[in-house]
């Protein structure tokens, strides 16, 4: 059997953004808040980069792995599908645990400064929207690999569905 490596650890790079650890009651300066915002709207810049990357290796692995189907190689699509999974669930986890951190930031730096609280929203908006993406990336290369490892496994019996909107649709047919 031909195996496909997908290595996360490579995909998984500087996916995290370090928050300042903030003590209001030592009076940080606003200048200071001012320039970690500014480091950290900084980093969302990168990370934005890093997530087009990130996208588009994903749609790479999937592609590599369709090939190989085509090419008639034994490939376990289920162990791929599921290693996939794991990778969604462990970033949707630190998306999360990230975003409450955030939050918790914001909170800390309004009660101060509460003319900064949009500009933590702004970058708590677009953390998100990254994190969301990539979250999304997995999923859709999980259907992918769900697809291949029917078809590989295909008895004729009923139709693939291949994506999540395949799934969307195929339910929403039957309601």
């Amino acid at each position: 059997m031909t195996t496909i490596t997908m290595d996360f650890n490579a995909l998984s790079g500087p996916w995290q953004i370090s928050l300042p650890v903030l003590n209001i009651s030592d009076k940080t300066l606003y200048s200071d808040l001012v320039s970690e915002l500014s480091d950290i709207r900084e980093s969302l810049a990168n990370l934005s980069g890093k997530a087009i990357e990130f996208s588009a290796l994903c749609d790479d692995l999937a592609g590599k792995a369709e090939h190989a189907f085509e090419m008639g190689v034994a490939v376990d699509f289920e162990r791929l599908a599921d290693i996939v999974q794991h990778n969604e669930k462990n970033t949707r986890k630190i998306s999360e645990q990230f975003m409450d951190s955030m939050d918790r930031m914001s909170r800390q730096i309004a009660k101060t400064f509460p003319e900064m609280l949009p500009d933590c929203q702004e970058i708590r908006r677009g953390i998100g929207e990254v994190y969301d993406k990539q979250i999304a990336d997995l999923r859709g290369l999980r259907f992918r690999l769900m697809a291949l490892a029917a078809e590989a496994e295909d008895d004729g019996s009923g139709m693939v569905l291949e994506s999540p909107e395949d799934v969307k649709r195929f339910f929403l047919s039957l309601a």
